[in-house]
């Protein structure tokens, strides 16, 4: 879980980041490359109306400066936006702040991941019932409006509806816990 928290962070990192660029510039815009292990770069930065590429940047959620100089030993063309504290302690002119504190990025995707390891088997299956029980109410009344469906036959169909949908949700939150 650790490492799945690790990319977590980091690629939450760069949404913000991207977010934020793109609210905060009018003649340029950030973009994140479809594939997560693009090589060297995690965003690149394009001109609005050309499209052309003005930078690329790898983006770094990290409590330490290693990967960094790690990264440049491999790109060094390719500058750095770095968590703010990191970025403070490193002099490359190549590493900027990215506006981020990587403990609070943590503590944001750990809060997360903690509620959704909380969810429980009997949660993801009443969850399920209620939302099922809502979708199949709504078909049997309009089936019902329709003139297709009496009143008890389109309680008892919802019914059965929301309690399928509901042990089938229990029984793969149990194959795949």
């Amino acid at each position: 879980m650790k490492g799945v928290g690790s990319n977590v962070k980091g690629t939450y990192h760069e949404l913000l980041f991207t977010n934020n660029y793109n609210d905060t510039h009018d003649s340029t815009y950030a973009e994140m490359f479809a594939e997560t292990n693009h090589p060297g770069a995690d965003i690149q930065i394009k001109y609005v109306h050309t499209h052309e590429v003005v930078g690329e940047y790898q983006l770094k959620a990290v409590a330490g400066t290693e990967s960094i100089h790690t990264h440049f030993y491999k790109y060094p063309d390719i500058q750095v936006y770095a968590t703010d504290e990191v970025a403070k302690k490193i002099s490359d002119t190549r590493v900027q702040a990215s506006g981020y504190e990587n403990e609070v990025l943590k503590d944001r995707v750990h809060d997360n991941l903690d509620s959704v390891a909380d969810n429980s088997m009997s949660d993801r299956a009443w969850d399920s019932f209620l939302i099922a029980a809502g979708v199949a109410s709504t078909r049997e009344l309009f089936e019902m409006v329709n003139g297709d469906r009496e009143f008890p036959d389109a309680v008892l169909n919802a019914c059965k509806a929301a309690g399928v949908s509901s042990a089938a949700t229990l029984m793969a939150s149990y194959l795949f816990s």
